[in-house]
């Protein structure tokens, strides 16, 4: 009996790694990508299901995850580095953690990735796996799949089997991005928070949304070297006094510097604003 049921095993995770078309005799083993539109499931921008073998799988939800999300560019000793929002180390590890650890005998529901304007959700049927109390998660470790996570260990998927969350926690406390939040309903389910610049600016400012939209362009402005009050005004439908107002505010939160007399005034990003900047996407 014992023999019988590792065949049944083998036989499955050779399906999901080796067979062409593994929906044919496993369907629950897609891969659901949606991209809304703002903070709701109401409008949806992108949605693509991935089908085929579990390595492709996760590449191909990787590169849906990269073409939504943001990025920016870092310039190191003359060499211009892609920057996504959320690390994509971090994406790796969840989208191999969803993949690996799901319930496969639930035939209800696919993992899931979901992108928001203020977060990105992955999720897995199966919750936590039996035996792995809610608060032993993180510390130990216990596969629901070891023969999926070995073979991808193997890959090269896995850099260390048991270190995936540990790894997401560091590298989002490394990108200076909120810690991830993670939830076992049934689901296991990881929220990853999105900085929206202009949402971050009003929590760490204290703006609302009027004055926010306009210390978003002056700071766009700054940041591109081509900051002018008098066309900055026209631009806002505002007074030149009132941008002035805002890049005073900057000042005095240290953000900017300000030099000459009023009229002449010039400013400059200090590099606490350029961190910021860059903190934010």
């Amino acid at each position: 009996m014992e023999h019988e049921k590792l065949v049944s095993v083998i036989n499955n995770t050779g399906v999901l790694f080796f067979v062409k078309n593994p929906a044919q005799y496993i369907p629950q083993c897609a891969v659901t990508c949606v991209a809304f539109k703002g903070n709701t499931k109401v409008d949806i921008l992108d949605k693509k299901t991935f089908d085929l073998d579990i390595i492709t799988n996760i590449d191909d939800s990787l590169t849906f995850l990269k073409r939504h999300l943001n990025v920016s560019f870092e310039i190191k000793e003359k060499q211009r580095k892609e920057k996504l929002e959320i690390p994509e180390v971090v994406l790796r590890e969840a989208v191999v953690n969803a993949v690996a650890h799901r319930d496969y005998f639930e035939k209800g529901a696919n993992v899931m990735i979901e992108i928001f304007d203020n977060r990105v959700e992955i999720s897995n049927p199966g919750g936590l796996p039996k035996g792995l109390r809610p608060e032993d998660f993180g510390k130990r470790t216990l596969a629901r799949n070891p023969l999926i996570a070995a073979l991808l260990n193997r890959a090269k998927y896995i850099e260390k089997l048991g270190t995936g969350v540990q790894r997401i926690r560091q590298e989002m406390n490394v990108a200076g991005l909120p810690e991830p939040d993670f939830h076992f309903d049934g689901f296991f389910t990881i929220f990853m928070r999105r900085y929206n610049f202009k949402e971050a600016l009003k929590a760490e400012l204290g703006l609302n949304d009027k004055r926010s939209d306009r210390v978003v362009f002056i700071l766009k402005q700054l940041a591109a070297g081509t900051l002018n009050v008098e066309k900055a005004s026209v631009e806002l439908a505002t007074t030149s006094r009132t941008v002035r107002n805002d890049l005073d505010m900057l000042v005095q939160k240290g953000w900017v510097n300000s030099t000459g007399a009023t009229k002449d005034r010039g400013y400059e990003l200090t590099d606490t604003g350029k961190g910021k900047l860059e903190k934010y996407g």
